[in-house]
């Protein structure tokens, strides 16, 4: 998106000041930092932005997801989180709207820079035009996948990593996305041995394409995606033995 124009909930003066500040340093339209949920949403209608960074949390309460919920059923725009923590109810709460990424505060510029590219990119990649698939068939070394009256063949090492999304897996590929009705847990129980690890309550990742793994989160393919607290160790031990 050229001329990137970006919202910003902020309830603390100085880093929204800050983010502003850093953003047009950055090449991008920064727009008035709202400080409340109210102020937030009567401006996401107006100003129509192409981005929003929003603070979880706005006067002692959680009140940047519920803007966040407003984003998801009323504009087609990617979103980030700000959180001063990383603790597990809020962000399990978080993940539930499906944002494109997130930033622990404090943040350098550079890190803002990433995320913002990051969420980008797992935006698009979002909104592929993924394909339902009726059925799901695993193979030794690939799967077929039913979408309307055709097979599709994928090779396991071409699936990056699986979403969990309400009733629906999203099976992001190398080639293109597909969403099958079924749970994580099921999807995993066919995937057994195939070098598949869930990382997140919403997230399994393919370790052949797993590129970094930095603090809460990783890298799979373009996709930054979070790792659950319960499963940060079993991930630890399986990289250790890469070493």
């Amino acid at each position: 998106m050229a001329e990137l124009k970006i919202f910003i909930l902020e309830d603390d003066p100085l880093i929204a000041e800050s983010i502003r500040m850093n953003l047009e340093e950055l090449g991008y339209v920064a727009l008035e930092p709202a400080s409340t949920k109210q102020e937030a949403l009567k401006q996401l209608q107006s100003e129509r932005p192409d981005f929003a960074i929003l603070d979880i949390n706005i006067e002692g309460r959680q009140e940047g997801i519920e803007v966040g919920e407003f984003i998801n059923k009323n504009l087609d725009i990617p979103f980030i989180y700000l959180t001063g923590n990383s603790d597990k109810d809020s962000i399990d709460k978080a993940s539930k709207t499906h944002p494109q990424s997130y930033l622990i505060k404090p943040f350098s510029p550079n890190d803002l820079y990433s995320a913002i590219q990051i969420a980008i990119s797992n935006f698009k990649a979002k909104n592929k035009n993924a394909k339902i698939a009726e059925e799901i068939n695993v193979l030794p070394e690939s799967i077929f996948i039913k979408v309307g009256n055709k097979y599709v063949k994928v090779q396991l090492h071409d699936v990056c990593y699986l979403k969990s999304d309400d009733k629906y897996i999203e099976i992001i590929t190398l080639a293109g996305n597909y969403s099958v009705r079924t749970t994580m847990e099921s999807m995993l129980a066919s995937l057994k041995d195939h070098n598949f690890l869930r990382v997140h309550r919403s997230y399994s990742i393919n370790m052949r394409h797993l590129k970094e793994v930095n603090g809460e989160y990783l890298t799979v393919f373009d996709a930054k995606i979070p790792v659950g607290r319960v499963f940060r160790d079993d991930l630890l031990k399986i990289i250790s033995t890469f070493q």
